[in-house]
């Protein structure tokens, strides 16, 4: 997993509304950030499964984990502003998503 690269997506996504919305590059942002929520959810979804089971931090990682998994892989529309509301959804995901993935490789480090 390059975090560095999940970063540097996160960082662009949120950072769009600062200057004129451009269509290819929303659709490319959101490319990238669906590609990296495809491939930290596995892992986190791991993680989430070995949580004691009835704790907080399970309930609320569950929760969360469940409304990211059944957002799919919804395409872009033809109204941007929407558009974008979407794509910083799935940067907030990933941030999450990363979040919980570096918690446990912390986890599983010995």
């Amino acid at each position: 997993m390059d975090v560095d690269k999940v970063r540097n997506s996160i960082d662009q996504a949120l950072t769009l509304r600062s200057r004129p919305l451009r269509r290819e590059e929303l659709e490319e942002v959101g490319a990238a950030l669906r590609r990296h929520r495809d491939a930290l959810l596995p892992g986190v979804r791991e993680h989430v499964d070995d949580m004691w089971r009835g704790s907080l931090e399970w309930y609320r990682s569950r929760s969360t984990l469940d409304r990211v998994e059944s957002s799919g892989d919804h395409p872009l529309g033809s109204a941007v502003l929407g558009d974008l509301t979407h794509v910083m959804q799935l940067a907030r995901d990933c941030r999450w998503l990363l979040e919980l993935h570096s918690t446990a490789e912390r986890a599983a480090a010995p």
